[in-house]
C-alpha cells in the first residue's frame, strides 16, 4: 500500500516511476538484487549523482530493518535537471537476491506537503527471502560447473581510390565462469584492428578478468547472474533461455561449455 495518493505510473530504464495527479513529488524505485551493505553505506554517506540528478545528504542517516533485509534511509538536497529539489534517499538488500533503492523528493517549496509521504515510502520496505522454484533451482544446477562465452568476430575490407586496402578487424569476448563451488570469474576483452593509407594499427580494451563468486536469481520469467567482486564490487546480468533452451545474456547469444577454469 502506498502512502497518500500516490501510485506506480511507468517504468524507466531499470525501475520505475511512483507519482500522484493531486500530490507534489515524484518517487524512484530501482530494484537491485546485486546491491550490497557498503554500497549502501557510500550512498548514505556520500549521496548519488547521474547525468540528470545530483542528491547530497542533509542529515544523519538512518539504519532500518526491513523484514528479512537491512537498509539506511537519509535526507538529501541536491538537483534535478538543474531544478533544485528535496527528499529522502534509502536503499535496502537482504544479500541473498534482494535489493531496492529508492529515493523520493520534490521542490523544496512543495516539500512540506510530501515529507511525511516520502519518509513513509523510503522506510516502510520489506525485503523477504524469496522461495527457491524447481525451474530456477534448475537452471542453477545447470549453471554450476560451466561457462557463458559470448564472441564476436567482424572484418570490413575495400579498396580506396588511391588503390590502398582499408579496412577494420574487431574480435569481442565475454565470459562468466561459474564453478559448482560458487566461485566465478568475469572476463571481458575487444581488440582491434584497422588499415589504410598505407597504415596499420590496432587498440585492446576491456575489464580483463575478475575474481569473486556468483548467484542466480529469478526475474520474472528470466534469471539474474550476479557476480560478486573480491574487491568488494559487483555487477548483474539478465540470462534469458528461450523455447529451444538457446541461451542469451543481456541479449546476446552465448555458448554454455565447460572449461579449465574451474578444474
Amino acid at each position: 500500500m502506498l502512502s497518500g495518493d500516490y501510485e506506480k505510473l511507468q517504468a524507466v530504464a531499470g525501475g520505475f516511476v511512483i507519482g500522484s495527479r493531486t500530490l507534489p513529488g515524484m518517487v524512484l524505485v530501482y530494484p537491485n538484487p546485486a546491491l550490497t551493505t557498503a554500497e549502501i553505506d557510500q550512498g548514505a554517506a556520500q549521496g548519488y549523482s547521474d547525468e540528470t540528478i545530483q542528491l547530497q545528504p542533509s542529515g544523519a542517516a538512518r539504519s532500518i530493518q526491513a523484514g528479512n533485509g537491512r537498509g539506511k534511509q537519509v535526507p538529501v538536497t541536491g538537483a534535478l535537471n538543474g531544478e533544485s529539489v528535496q527528499g529522502y534517499m534509502a536503499g535496502y538488500t537482504n544479500g541473498q537476491g534482494s535489493g531496492v533503492t529508492i529515493i523520493a523528493f520534490t521542490t523544496p517549496e512543495s516539500w512540506t506537503q510530501m515529507q511525511t509521504h516520502a519518509e513513509t515510502m523510503t522506510g516502510s520496505v520489506r525485503l523477504y527471502t524469496p522461495e527457491t522454484s524447481p525451474r530456477l533451482a534448475q537452471a542453477r544446477q545447470a549453471l554450476a560447473g560451466n561457462s557463458l562465452v559470448w564472441s564476436h568476430n567482424s572484418n570490413q575490407v575495400s579498396m580506396n581510390s588511391s588503390g590502398y586496402h582499408t579496412g577494420s578487424a574487431v574480435n569481442a569476448f565475454e565470459a562468466w565462469h561459474c564453478c559448482a563451488n560458487g566461485r566465478g570469474r568475469y572476463e571481458g576483452a575487444r581488440s582491434m584492428s584497422y588499415q589504410g593509407g598505407g597504415l596499420a594499427g590496432s587498440s585492446e580494451s576491456g575489464p580483463g578478468a575478475w575474481d569473486g563468486s556468483w548467484s542466480l536469481n529469478a526475474q520474472g520469467e528470466d534469471f539474474v547472474l550476479v557476480f560478486q567482486f573480491d574487491d568488494g564490487s559487483s555487477n548483474s546480468w539478465v540470462v534469458t533461455v528461450d523455447d529451444n533452451e538457446n541461451v542469451a545474456v543481456d541479449g546476446k547469444r552465448v555458448e554454455v561449455k565447460q572449461d579449465s577454469i574451474c578444474q
